[in-house]
């Protein structure tokens, strides 16, 4: 039976290398999953056309376009001083590249991939 996904629900996320922590020291991401036309827009955004008329792929653009459409809020994130960084969004609610910036390359990998996976349902869900 299918059963449908409701996009609007925010997740919770933390990163692997902070899953250890005790919870009070975690820094949580707020995500949401990607609707149908996100999704298309980060796949039409991949391909560009060269001088020649070929399609290629432009690497890089599928993790940023997924956390800006998908990263929706953090908690509990500090600087190098134990100060907490405040989550910038631009206008529209997307998270601004300067607060992207302040992610490690690999978090912002990490976050990405969690982004995607939350189009599908969890065991839970599947039993519910």
């Amino acid at each position: 039976m299918a059963i449908a996904l409701d996009p609007n629900r925010s997740h919770r996320y933390v990163l692997r290398e902070d899953a250890s922590l005790p919870v009070e020291d975690q820094t949580v991401f707020l995500l949401r999953s990607l609707t149908v036309r996100d999704d298309e827009m980060i796949q039409n955004s991949k391909m560009v056309a060269s001088s020649g008329g070929e399609f290629r792929l432009q690497p890089g653009t599928e993790d940023l376009m997924t956390l800006r459409l998908g990263l929706i809020g953090v908690e509990n994130f500090r600087d190098g001083a134990g100060k907490m960084v405040h989550f910038d969004a631009d206008k529209a609610g997307r998270v601004t590249d300067a607060f992207l910036s302040r992610l490690k390359k690999e978090w912002r990998s990490e976050i990405a991939d969690q982004i995607r996976t939350l189009n599908a349902l969890t065991v839970d869900e599947k039993k519910a």
